[in-house]
C-alpha cells in the first residue's frame, strides 16, 4: 500500500521530499508515519463496521449477535450523494477473502498506534466532491482511464501546486495523495463527516460550502 506526505506552508499544500512511499506491512506504514512526524493520518479504508469484529490473530470474523448487521450510516449517506462504494456490511466481509481482507487491514490500521490522529476517507468520493466544487456535474471519469487520471491530477494540483505526475505514477498513488489532501483539509477545518461513531464510524469528505467560503476570504 502507498502513502503520500504533505505539509501546509500557510498558503498551499507542499509535497514532502520524496512524498510517495510503498509499504508491504502495517509496521512499514507506521514507521513512515513516525519518520515523517505526521500530525494527522488519513486512511483510504473503513475505520469500523456495523456488525462483525475481527477475530484475534486476524483469522476471520466474529458475528456479534448484539450488533446491527446493517450498512454503515456513513456509506448510506455517501450513497445518497451519488457516491458509489464497496459496502462494508456483515455479508460482504464474512468470507475473509478479496475485499474483506482489505477491510481487515484497514480496521487493524485504525486499531494500532494512538498517535497521530487517524481519520477515514474514500478517495473516489473525495474526488467527486472536489469535481463538483469546480462546477462539474456527476463524477470524474474512471480512474484507470487517462482522462480520469488527468482529471484527478488537475483537482489535486488545484490544492497542491507543486504536485507532478511523476510523484503519483499510478492510480493507487493518486488515491494516496488524495487521502493526504483530505488530511490537510481536515487540519484546516475544511472537511465534513458522513456517518457516526455508533453506526460504523465517520468518513470525512471535503466540505464544499466551507471551501467556497474560504476561497472568498
Amino acid at each position: 500500500m502507498p502513502s503520500f506526505t504533505l505539509s501546509w506552508d500557510g498558503n498551499s499544500f507542499i509535497p514532502a521530499v520524496q512524498p510517495l512511499a510503498w509499504h508491504e506491512t502495517n509496521c512499514d506504514f507506521w514507521n513512515e508515519v513516525m519518520r515523517r512526524k505526521a500530525t494527522l493520518t488519513c486512511i483510504d479504508g473503513p475505520c469500523g463496521t456495523n456488525g462483525p469484529q475481527i477475530l484475534e490473530g486476524v483469522v476471520g470474523w466474529n458475528r456479534n449477535p448484539t450488533s446491527s448487521i446493517g450498512n454503515r450510516d456513513g456509506e448510506l449517506a455517501l450513497s445518497r450523494q451519488g457516491i458509489s462504494l464497496f459496502w462494508t456490511t456483515q455479508n460482504t466481509v464474512m468470507k475473509f477473502e478479496g475485499a474483506s481482507r482489505w477491510i481487515a487491514r484497514s480496521l487493524i490500521l485504525f486499531s494500532e498506534c494512538t498517535n497521530p490522529v487517524k481519520i477515514e476517507t474514500h478517495p473516489h468520493g473525495a474526488f467527486t466532491f472536489l469535481w463538483r466544487l469546480f462546477g462539474r456535474t456527476g463524477t470524474p471519469p474512471k480512474k484507470l482511464r487517462q482522462t480520469g487520471r488527468n482529471a484527478r491530477l488537475s483537482l489535486l494540483q488545484s490544492f497542491i501546486p507543486n504536485l507532478t505526475a511523476e510523484m503519483v505514477p499510478n492510480h493507487d498513488a493518486v488515491d494516496a495523495a488524495c487521502a493526504a489532501l483530505i488530511a490537510g483539509l481536515h487540519g484546516l477545518d475544511l472537511t465534513t463527516a458522513f456517518g457516526t461513531p455508533e453506526m460504523g464510524g465517520q468518513i470525512w469528505m471535503p466540505d464544499l460550502k466551507k471551501a467556497c467560503e474560504s476561497a472568498d476570504t
